[in-house]
């Protein structure tokens, strides 16, 4: 038996088939109903796969699976005896087909079927702590356990989309400092920030201005009030120029109060004597009234003289004095006023000169959250695209790699694009070289292929699969639908010269 034969006995309708595995493609071949698929099968379980649905051969006990020095039994019970010897299942690890062609319409859920198919292959095992990396060491522990789950995809995508997150709340963050830098700015653009702003300086000014303001106005007035008063004082002057005589007026009011007291004596006499003397008494009051009267009437008069006197007095110093000298002209005052409005501005742009240093402080401060905001903005964005350096490294391979999320390859250019986007060939190629190289060197490296995919692929891509395979020592069993009533194994060959210049210009054109 060569080394590299797989026997299966007592399998589905196998009462014993044998399978040579070389590197390159292993087609069971045969009609339907024939067993392609359950061979298939049996081949994965040897190498690593699950037994447990294998069919046993009606009326037989249990059934074997025998390569690479080991045994597998599947009855109720499966057991395997031995290690397997100088091959490296992949099975297990991968689906060849799937990972190709996961026959899933929607990209997205592909795409994320065929980076868990690479995750698997690679025994990657990802956690939180792997995607800490993408921030700075001051803010790693913003990716904490809340962030862990099962799938590394899930784990991918929720710690992308908090880098996302938060990379557009400091984006809103920079734009509301920046607009408030705009405003605070804008607010004070018309303010001469070289004038004088000091506040004690311009109230000094200010009351100064006011005072020299307030003197001015003083002095006039009190030029217009002596102006007045001395008009007011030649005019009664002018009035008062033939006053009574105030000496012979208080003689004459002294002599008639002597005549007063002498009727008053009198009319005390002639009052003790009113019996006698009605008639003269009546006439003694009489006198004695007048008298009265005429002596009030002086009074009056004196009284009168005395304040004339007074007056003409005060009248004449004011005359005497005359008007006041040198007195602030309209002008000067009108000038006066100016400086004190003048002050007033200059006080009310000072504080708008402090106001506006204050917004533009503000302003500056804005301006410069908004830049640490955006400077932010990119460490979480940078982040959130760093995520898929961590995904592409978990996938580890120099064939694939991660750009927004979508498993990427090279095309036949080089040029990276994403993997779906490939050709059919371009694709399964791909999986070979990654699955090749993920693997232990040197040893034979034995996956199966479902017949289904096998069938849906043309000569050309089979020529460059075998070739692939054959160069990378792995070995792809797969089936394949013809008339042959009886089942057989053939190892697909590269058959023509024709072919094989096919496959080399396949090679040169697999992105189409």
């Amino acid at each position: 038996m060569n080394n590299n034969t797989i026997t299966i006995r007592d399998i589905g309708p196998h009462s014993s088939l044998e399978i040579a595995v070389l590197p390159g493609i292993n087609v069971i071949t045969g009609t339907n109903e024939l067993g392609k698929s359950v061979a298939i099968r049996a081949v994965a379980a040897l190498a690593g796969g699950d037994a447990k649905n294998l069919p046993i051969r009606d009326g037989q006990p249990c059934g074997m699976v025998i390569g690479f020095g080991t045994t597998l039994s599947v009855s109720m019970r499966n057991q395997r005896a031995g290690e397997l010897r100088d091959i490296e299942p992949v099975s297990e690890k991968i689906d060849l087909g799937s990972l190709v062609d996961p026959g899933l319409k929607d990209p997205e859920a592909a795409n994320r079927h065929r980076v868990r198919a690479l995750l698997n292959l690679t025994g990657t095992r990802l956690t939180y702590l792997d995607f800490r990396e993408i921030l700075p060491a001051d803010r790693q522990d913003e990716i904490s356990d809340e962030f862990e789950g099962d799938d590394p995809l899930d784990l991918h995508g929720k710690i992308k989309r908090a880098m996302e997150k938060r990379a557009r709340l400091f984006k809103e963050q920079a734009a509301i400092e920046e607009a408030n830098a705009k405003a605070e700015f804008s607010a004070v653009k018309e303010i001469d920030f070289t004038a004088e702003s000091d506040e004690h300086v311009l109230r000094a000014a200010h009351q100064i201005a006011v005072e020299e303001k307030s003197r001015i106005e003083a002095t006039i007035a009190a030029s217009w009030n002596a102006k007045s008063a001395y008009d007011q004082a030649k005019e009664k002057l002018a009035a008062l120029g033939s006053l009574p005589d105030l000496t012979a007026a208080q003689a004459e009011f002294d002599r008639r109060k002597e005549v007063k007291a002498t009727s008053e004596a009198k009319e005390r006499t002639l009052t003790a004597e009113i019996e006698r003397l009605q008639e003269s008494l009546k006439v003694a009051v009489a006198e004695t009234k007048s008298a009265a009267q005429a002596c009030e009437d002086q009074s009056t008069v004196v009284l009168h003289a005395k304040r004339a006197a007074e007056s003409v007095a005060g009248l004449t110093e004011v005359v005497e004095r005359g008007l006041p000298k040198d007195v602030p002209t309209q002008d000067e005052l009108q000038a006066s006023i100016a400086k004190v409005r003048e002050a007033e501005n200059a006080v009310a742009a000072g504080v708008a000169i402090r106001a506006g240093a204050a917004k533009k402080k503000k302003g500056a401060e804005h301006l410069e959250a908004g830049l640490k905001a955006g400077l932010v903005e990119e460490v979480y964005r940078h982040a959130a695209r760093s995520t898929d350096t961590v995904l592409a490294r978990a996938v580890s391979s120099p064939y694939f790699g991660v750009e927004g999320g979508a498993l990427t390859a090279q095309d036949h250019k080089k040029v990276w694009r994403p993997y779906a986007d490939l050709s059919e060939g371009g694709r399964y190629k791909t999986a070979i070289l990654a699955m090749a190289e993920s693997l232990e060197p040197g040893t034979l490296h034995l996956c199966t292929l479902d017949q289904a995919a096998f069938d849906g692929l043309s000569t050309k891509v089979r020529d460059l699969i075998c070739r692939v395979a054959k160069d990378h020592n792995v070995a792809i069993v797969t089936g394949e639908l013809s008339d042959d009533e009886t089942l057989s194994v053939y190892q697909y060959m590269v058959s023509t010269n024709a072919a094989k210049l096919a496959v080399a210009e396949l090679e040169d054109s697999l992105a189409t």
